[in-house]
Formats: C-alpha cells, structure tokens, sequence
C-alpha cells in the first residue's frame, strides 16, 4: 500500500501561520470551544473529509493562541490527517518537533503518549523503521506506567503496521490481536475493526489470503450500520486484493465497487489509487482489458498526481496487461520502470510482483538467461521477506524456463519444490504445476517417437 498530493494545502502555511506576527493579538481559546473544535474534526475524519478537517485545525492554529496541551492536540490530528491524505513527509513534518523530551514534558502524560504514538507512525510511514519501534516502546511503557489502558490499543496497532512493512507477519499479527483485545475490553468499534483489518492484511501479505477474508469480514460486521466510509473504503479496497490472489474475480469487484462508492463520499484520492488499481486487476482477470485499462490509467493519474509509490505497483498492473495482449516490448518497457522505482523507494512488495512478470516476459520473448535470472532474483526476495505465494510463481517461470532448455529433471524438480509448500488454495500454482507437467509429458512422447 506514497507520498506528497501535488496542489494541495501545504504543511509550510501552518509553520508560517505559527511564526508570522500578526497585527492584532491573537484571542485565547476556552476549554469547551476546543472540545467543540476537536470534536468536530474526529467527525470529519470518520467521514473522510480530511481536508475540511486539516482546514478547522490550520484556522484554529493560527487565529488563536493556545497553551502548550491544546497546540499538542491539534498538531496530533493535523499529522494524522496528513497521513489519511498519503501526505507522509508533511505528516512527519509537522510533528517531528515532538521527538524532544523538554517539547514533551510541558504536556500531559496521555496526550505525549498519543502523540509519540503518531510521531512513529509518520516515522513508519517514511520508512524509519527503528525509530518507529524505539518510540513505540517508549509510549508502551509510559502507558503502562501511568495506567492508561485505554491507550494500548492504538499503540498496538502502530506496533503492527510496522512489523507488517517490516514482513514480520506473525509479529504483525500478535500485536493487532493485543490491540483487539484492548479495543473490546474498552468497547471500541472502530478499533475492533481497524485491529481486524490488521490481522486480515497480515495474513493476505503473507500468503494466506483465504484466512485474511474471514477477518475482513468480522470488520465490516463490527462496524455495521455506522457511518465510516472512509474506513470500509478501505477495507473493501484490501479485501477485493484477497479474492484477487484467490482468482475469484466477480468477488473483486462487488467489493471494488462498494470501496469506490465509499470513497466517493470522501475526499481521499489516495485511497481511491488502489480501488482503481485493483479493479483494474479483475477486469483483466474477467477478459475486460479496454475497461481494465481505463481502470489503470485513472489509478495512474491520481497515483503519479501524488508522488506516490503505487505508481510502481499500476505500472506492474500495465505490465501484466500487455504481456496478455501479446505487446511485449512495451511489457518489458513498463515492468523495468516498475521494478527500477519499486527499488528507489525500497518496496519490495512492488520488486517482487514486478519482478516475476518481468521474468514472464522475458520467457515470452524467448530470453531465457534473462528469465531464469529475474525468477530466481525473485525467489530470493521472497524468501528473506516470508512471501510464499509470489515465490511459488517465480518458480513456476522458473520451471517451464527449464523446460525450454530441455532440463527436464530441473523442472520437475522446481515443481516438487513448489508442490512442498502446500499451495492448496492457490488454483492458478496448481493449474499451471498440471499444465507443465503436461509439457513434460508432450516432450517425452515426441523424444520416444525419434
């Protein structure tokens, strides 16, 4: 699952708006109107309308003074609004003054803990990953301390959306079911459903992607009747990701268009990046290439509009389309730019993906060097990540690449390897382990034959 929307406000006014000197002295704001104010932008965040809430909080910043507490508050929302936005480095930004210790103690202990928690995530979110950790452990402890119980379960699931991108699946997981139990002990809905999200996307990234619909589903149940479009939005958009691995294409698309019906009472474009791109990935499935193009291209627009690291995985998407309409140089063309930018930005979800359809097509062209060295470039990423379901297509490449060279015991061993990892869900590995072994059989009888 990507960073700065192009043309929209920009963190720097707020910094300007705390340091310009004004005319007239600011007002004071009491207790109560900020409680009305902060209200208000948790409103407009549960209903996606993140830039009317970056706006209350820009306007409240710089029309009024505030103690230390208050400003703390806002800044915490203001970063995580950021963040809903795809805005990682404004995100980071506007809160990384809060990683001073003195800045910290002016205020009190449950709001430092909420935003150190935020604090790591934008950290996570820019790919510190060390410093994510280091700051969640020290809000975990804090809370502790102080007995805030109430607090564990949003840091929990920071906790997991950190070792997720760190592929440390089972780690990930543990920690969003710790935050599930503390959100059900407090009676919290949305995070239930956010610690059920965790737990489903764990499971889909680390191949099981069976299992991970049966938690998107118990986040869609908790959350029932209540208005959260921006939260089903996506987790329709994720889970439209699992029937895709499960090559069941209809499934992908009802939920597609419920996210994309979601998303349109919001105003996240960088949410609707992904719902575009996956749609994309059904029609294709479905045979519908002009549609899934389309689809791709306006994925495309807003993900490049956004600087955002998706661009890698639509590219990958356009790939795949081409190498199915047989317009292989052009394949090969935008599954180089993939994999060269999947790199830059050091996402090896996206090098992988792209990676296998490039030894694809490679194999296609009858490149067979260059094949066998882009699956098994593959294959090894996989394995130091823990991802076993792209592993297996490298290696089907791999296999049938062995084929071409007349190495049948190769290959056969390729497809024993791939049979040992028990992809019993995943029918498009085990259709094509039967359609090789097919092959092989073929190339025996016609060497019998002379």
């Amino acid at each position: 699952m990507t960073k700065d929307y192009i043309g929209s406000e920009n963190a720097s006014a707020v910094f300007e708006a705390r340091t310009v000197v004004r005319p007239m002295k600011q007002r004071g704001i009491s207790d109560e109107k900020l409680a009305t104010l902060l209200a208000e932008i948790q409103q407009k965040l549960t209903e996606g309308l993140s830039r009317a809430a970056e706006k209350i909080i820009t306007v409240t910043l710089a029309n009024f003074s505030h103690t230390s507490e208050n400003r703390a508050k806002l800044t915490q929302l203001l970063s995580y609004t950021f963040e809903t936005q795809g805005r990682y480095k404004e995100s980071l930004e506007v809160i990384e003054e809060y990683d001073d210790e003195k800045l910290l103690s002016e205020i009190e202990l449950e709001t430092q803990i909420s935003v150190v928690t935020q604090l790591a995530i934008s950290f996570n979110n820019t790919n510190d990953y060390p410093k994510a950790v280091a700051l969640l452990n020290y809000a975990l402890e804090e809370a502790k301390a102080g007995n805030l119980n109430q607090l564990f379960g949003a840091i929990y699931v920071a906790f997991s959306r950190v070792y997720r991108k760190l592929n440390e699946f089972p780690i990930s997981r543990d920690h969003a079911e710790k935050a599930l139990n503390n959100y059900r002990e407090n009676g919290d809905w949305r995070g239930m459903a956010e610690s059920y999200q965790g737990i489903a996307t764990a499971y889909h990234q680390e191949g099981n992607s069976e299992k991970s619909l049966e938690f998107f589903l118990l986040a869609i149940q908790i959350i029932g009747e209540r208005n959260a479009p921006f939260l089903l939005g996506k987790i329709y958009s994720d889970m439209s990701g699992a029937y895709w691995f499960l090559r069941r294409p209809q499934d992908g698309i009802a939920c597609l268009e419920k996210s994309i019906k979601f998303f349109e009472q919001t105003e996240h474009k960088f949410q609707a990046t992904a719902a575009y791109n996956n749609l994309g990935l059904h029609l294709t499935m479905r045979g519908e290439w002009t549609k899934a193009e389309n689809a791709y291209g306006r994925a495309l627009e807003l993900a490049t509009e956004a600087n955002h690291v998706h661009v890698a995985g639509i590219l990958d998407s356009l790939g795949e389309l081409k190498i199915l309409r047989g317009e292989l140089a052009e394949a090969q063309d935008l599954l180089e730019r993939s994999v060269a930018l999947a790199e830059e930005r050091k996402k090896e979800c996206y090098v992988i993906q792209s990676l296998r359809n490039l030894a694809r097509c490679f194999l296609l062209q009858g490149k067979l060097p260059e094949a066998k060295e882009k699956a098994r470039a593959t294959i090894d990423i996989c394995k130091k990540i823990g991802e076993r379901q792209i592993a297996n297509m490298a290696s089907l490449v791999l296999a049938e690449v062995y084929l071409e060279e007349n190495k049948q015991t190769e290959c056969e061993r390729e497809l024993a390897a791939i049979e040992a990892t028990d992809p019993s869900s995943d029918f498009f590995v085990l259709g094509n382990i039967q359609r090789i072994r097919g092959l092989l059989v073929l190339e025996n009888d016609d060497r019998m034959r002379f």
